[in-house]
């Protein structure tokens, strides 16, 4: 068995989504010739949602023949958007490495199933704000795939307990992000890591293999202003001949605008950056005296109706001197209206 690993071919995993299968949308060349060269991967990354200031998953399928080069790195860039870090705790889980294809479909016959599924979840092994380290370790391994297809447990001691991959995922310092995996370092008695170079000789089609480096909602978000988002994916490894090579994939994604409400504080009607006595008196004058009309007319609205009258002045005078209940959020401090309302709020310079 070969040391190196066909492992970043795992990478692909991911989880098998309905609009991409087997391979099928791509024309792979026959990896003839010159050794040193990619020329039997493709690589086709698939966002879950386009539209700015929404948060995105992403997806690649990595598609090899059985000759190609073995995979023991990736590197992925996405140059725009923001991922949020800092909330990640250790053990959390943020992408996926899969392999699920049915023998069968290859032509095999498996006495003890027909599903081969491997799944390696991408968790936080250690915290931080700007970069997390990650590690990728085998939580699933069907039975046919341990008998039929690789004919050993990748979960074993010997193939390093199942841990496959370890790197990072750093927020990048210009928007986006780089997430960074290479073969994992052997721990003690283990000979390779969980998957072969050779483990899928003899399949007559190209094999998925499925990655998801970002799986959980919310995590990244897509830029506000939209525009073009680039993803740079980046393959290392080692051929038949123990020569190094590299394959570069560059992708753009074009992001639709996106919408974001503007942030106010309920109750600051003149926009001072807090409520006090003048709030009521400004909206009372807006309603009876023909003063001008708020910015923000959400941020008038104190008792959040949906309307901007006496009510409001009373509210906030209430909870002024009375100690009624404060406004609802939000208060006292910036944030979005939680409940939408046909009212508008055109500006609110304390809250960019």
């Amino acid at each position: 068995m070969k040391t190196s690993i066909w492992i970043a071919a795992l990478m692909l995993l991911a989880r098998i989504v309905a609009a991409q299968e087997s391979c099928i949308p791509y024309v792979l060349e026959a990896c003839d010739g010159d050794p040193t060269q990619y020329e039997c991967v493709q690589v086709s990354s698939e966002l879950s949602q386009q539209i700015g200031g929404e948060s995105a998953t992403i997806l690649q399928e990595f598609c090899f023949r059985v000759d190609s080069p073995l995979l023991g790195e990736v590197h992925i860039t996405v140059d725009k958007g923001t991922i949020n870090l800092a909330d990640l705790e250790e053990g959390d889980e943020v992408g996926q490495i899969r392999f699920d294809v049915n023998l069968s479909d290859f032509g095999a016959v498996c006495e003890v199933g027909d599903r081969a599924l491997l799944v390696a979840p991408i968790r936080v092994s250690i915290e931080g704000d700007r970069e997390v380290d990650l590690s990728v370790v085998i939580d699933q391994a069907s039975q046919p795939l341990i008998e039929c297809l690789l004919i050993y447990d990748p979960t074993d001691a010997a193939h390093n307990e199942g841990r496959l991959m370890e790197g990072y995922i750093a927020a990048g310092l210009a928007g986006g992000f780089e997430l960074h995996l290479q073969l994992a370092e052997l721990g003690p008695g283990a000979f390779d890591p969980g998957l072969e170079y050779s483990d899928l000789r003899g399949t007559a089609s190209p094999a998925p293999l499925y990655f998801e480096p970002i799986s959980r909602d919310g995590l990244f978000v897509l830029p506000v202003e939209g525009g073009n988002l680039g993803i740079e994916t980046i393959i290392r490894a080692e051929n038949e001949l123990f020569e190094q090579v590299e394959a570069v994939f560059e992708e753009s994604f074009e992001i639709e605008p996106g919408v974001v409400e503007q942030r106010f504080i309920r109750g600051d009607a003149n926009v001072s950056g807090q409520m006090d006595l003048s709030d009521a008196v400004y909206i009372l004058n807006y309603l009876y005296l023909g003063a001008a009309a708020p910015s923000c007319h959400k941020s008038a609205d104190v008792d959040d109706n949906g309307s901007l009258e006496l009510t409001d002045a009373i509210r906030a005078l209430s909870h002024l001197f009375l100690g009624a209940a404060a406004p609802s959020a939000p208060y006292p401090g910036c944030g979005v209206d939680t409940v939408p309302d046909e009212l508008t709020c055109e500006t609110f310079d304390h809250c960019p």
